[in-house]
């Protein structure tokens, strides 16, 4: 079993923040099917309309960078006119 952390950046209208955590298998599967999740738990987030950025690390344990995917709003609440 190899540690990977799971990194967010979430941006709101103040600030970023971050989080972090997870046991993954080394089994290629499991690994796709955790990162379908972690895509769907943010597509979730972005549902409170103060959050317009979102963007999910995948981190090895030598806190190399694996995959890194980006979800954003089309409107970006900060900049409104």
């Amino acid at each position: 079993m190899t540690l990977y952390y799971f990194r967010t950046l979430e941006r709101n209208e103040d600030a970023f923040l971050t989080g972090t955590v997870l046991d993954m298998p080394d089994d290629e599967a499991a690994l796709k099917e955790a990162r379908a999740a972690l895509l769907d738990m943010a597509r979730e987030r972005l549902r409170d309309p103060s959050f317009w950025l979102l963007q999910v690390e995948l981190l090895d344990a030598n806190l190399e960078s694996v995959t890194t995917m980006k979800l954003t709003r089309e409107e970006d609440p900060v900049r409104k006119p």
